[in-house]
């Protein structure tokens, strides 16, 4: 498993880079905030299913409505963090 938990490491990083730079849009565009948002929630499904627990996000979590654009959440060892 350490490779799968290097690969959720580094789509980690790719996620914080996207995320800065669809933040330093402004206003950040809604579509690249939907994908983003999807690809985030996608792979917090898959790390909960890797570890037996529910997912904290849903597939498609909204995030233009939120300020900043936040993802939410990124697994990271285990358990979500912030991102951002």
């Amino acid at each position: 498993m350490p490779e799968l938990r290097r690969l959720f490491h580094y789509n980690r990083w790719a996620n914080r880079e996207a995320l800065a730079s669809v933040r330093s849009a402004a206003p950040p565009p809604a579509r690249s905030l939907k994908l983003l948002g999807h690809v985030v929630g996608a792979e917090v499904l898959w790390h909960a299913r890797l570890t037996s627990q529910s997912s904290p996000l849903a597939v498609w979590p909204d995030l233009a409505g939120r300020p900043g654009g936040h993802v939410g959440a990124v697994p990271r060892a285990g358990r979500p963090v912030p991102v951002g």
